[in-house]
């Protein structure tokens, strides 16, 4: 959510730091439940960053390209959920 470019500075910045912390508390979730967590802001909010060609033109949600951007995380996580419960068959 740090990466909005609909959120000025410092709402994005409480934005990016909340996201962290929620992200943490999501993860550790998963972890404890065994169920898949795909990393999004961690691993893509770097190229969402100034970077409004990702964003709709509402400037908050992803646009095509921005979905496109998450996707390869997303299918990473699933691949290896996958895999988990295909090995264990």
């Amino acid at each position: 959510m740090g990466s909005v470019p609909r959120f000025p500075w410092p709402i994005n910045y409480f934005a990016r730091l909340r996201t962290t912390q929620v992200n943490t508390l999501f993860k550790n979730v998963a972890d404890k439940e065994r169920v898949a967590f795909a990393p999004l802001a961690e691993e893509t909010g770097h190229l969402f960053d100034n970077n409004p060609e990702l964003f709709a033109q509402d400037k908050f949600h992803p646009n095509d390209k921005g979905y496109a951007t998450w996707a390869s995380v997303i299918n990473r996580e699933l691949k290896k959920l996958l895999q988990s419960h295909t090995s264990g068959i």
